[in-house]
């Protein structure tokens, strides 16, 4: 008997040694985004692993190396110039960081693969950028970047840029009461244009939150009439959201929400695998991203108003994380 409680004690330290420790908040935070990056389309997923390797990476380098390689390793699956540029530069930035040496390795691979193919104007300016990065310290390499950067503008030039349209200006208001200015701005006929006016004027602190909440609801649907692609659609979207919000009136808000959404998902279509691509200089992910930080500046939680946007709550989980993280 006493032989067993002898070897029962020697191997009860082993045995508590090898039991895993409790996961903390942060490192279940991890895993779940971790799991959920994995589940996103690869421009949003991409997106999501950057920005935690991004968040993780003083505090808990191992982590941050990880999410890093599972994202450069699907930005090697895609196959648009535009969208690796977009993607690729802040990953090996990140990389360059990190391991000056490993990234060096990244790139002169890269360089090697665009000089083995037909180059687009973006393969180029990627490596334009890359040259820049690794300049003063890889000087051999940032030269090799350039001269295949101006091989290939040569043979690529730089479409001539179309002439913008001007955007309608607003119409005199100098000494407008605040009802006034409304009914001027109803009086126009460009939808941008009575959009911003309604929004400066319910930026007016002294208007009753009923009457500004009523104002945003009135501009809501003008919203609809600005073109699928543009910037100021989601722009306006997004403020008329956080005014109703802000006004009190949730159901308006949730409504603003869920348009906005739509014209996310309208404008990128980024709820597939199907989703490689994208045009415009920010990504899904980065328009998802600076729509969660406005969430999380105004405290808004997203189920508030009616968003399930998984993508959205991955972004709102990293900076949850990024709070836990700074605050140790």
């Amino acid at each position: 008997m006493i032989a067993f409680v002898l070897s029962i004690l020697i191997v009860m330290p082993v045995c508590l040694a090898q039991a895993p420790a409790p996961a903390g908040p942060a490192a279940k935070l991890i895993e779940e985004i971790e799991t959920m990056a994995a589940a996103e389309p690869p421009l949003l997923g991409i997106d999501t692993q950057t920005e935690t390797a991004r968040i993780l990476f003083s505090a808990r380098p191992a982590d941050s190396r990880r999410f890093l390689d599972n994202a450069l390793n699907r930005i090697r699956s895609l196959a648009d110039a535009h969208t690796v540029r977009g993607l690729m530069y802040p990953a090996v930035e990140l990389l360059y960081k990190r391991d000056p040496d490993e990234a060096v390795q990244f790139i002169a691979s890269h360089l090697a693969s665009v000089q083995a193919r037909k180059a687009s104007l973006d393969d180029g300016l990627l490596l334009d950028s890359f040259a820049a990065l690794v300049a003063a310290r890889f000087p051999e390499l940032a030269d090799a970047c350039t001269a295949e950067f101006e091989r290939i503008r040569k043979l690529n030039p730089a479409p001539q840029e179309e002439i913008d349209k001007q955007k309608a200006k607003w119409p005199a208001t100098d000494g407008k009461t605040r009802e006034e200015f409304v009914e001027v701005a109803r009086k126009q006929k460009d939808a941008l244009v009575r959009i911003e006016m309604f929004l400066s004027a319910m930026d007016d602190k002294e208007a009753p939150p009923r009457w500004r909440a009523a104002l945003a609801a009135e501009a809501l649907p003008d919203t609809e009439k600005l073109p699928i692609g543009s910037d100021d659609r989601l722009l306006s979207q997004s403020m008329l959201t956080r005014r109703l919000y802000e006004a009190g009136d949730r159901p308006g808000a949730a409504l603003a929400a869920q348009m906005l959404e739509q014209t996310f998902v309208k404008m990128f279509d980024c709820e597939s695998a199907a989703c490689t691509s994208f045009k415009g200089e920010a990504s899904p992910g980065e328009m998802v991203r600076l729509f969660a930080e406005y969430l999380d500046e105004n405290k808004i939680d997203p189920a508030d108003i009616g968003l399930t946007h998984r993508s959205l709550r991955a972004r709102m989980m990293i900076l949850q994380l990024k709070r836990l993280l700074e605050t140790k």
